[in-house]
């Protein structure tokens, strides 16, 4: 199953720009940064300041999608990261770098059905 979401807000960057796990003010940093738990949740607030989510879905997404052998691509701002892909076959994860600049965010999932991993998200 493949699933792709674009987003045409502000992106990572300026989403995470004042965010303190931020380690620098890159695309490719944000990325990484955004795809830790409880990072990058919206900015919407409870009555008493706090989230009105969890920041979880995007780290559960793409952990359901690498367990169960699939791939990851996000595209924000001039980065893309390939995570899980033939392409990255040798490394974890890889960013490039884009010649071009999206100002919002793009992540394409690829999940396979076929295997037992899945089912424990279930």
């Amino acid at each position: 199953m493949q699933v792709a979401v674009v987003d045409n807000g502000c992106g990572f960057l300026a989403t995470l720009l004042n965010h303190p796990a931020l380690p620098e003010k890159t695309h490719d940093a944000a990325i990484r940064t955004a795809l830790r738990p409880k990072v990058s949740c919206n900015r919407d607030m409870g009555p008493f300041g706090e989230s009105v989510n969890e920041g979880v879905g995007l780290t559960t997404t793409v952990r359901i999608s690498k367990a169960t052998g699939g791939a990851v691509h996000i595209v924000s701002g001039d980065a893309l990261l390939l995570e899980g892909s033939v392409a990255c076959a040798k490394r974890r994860d890889q960013v490039r770098a884009l010649h071009g600049q999206w100002g919002g965010v793009c992540y394409f999932r690829n999940f396979c059905l076929s295997k037992p991993a899945l089912h424990q998200y279930c």
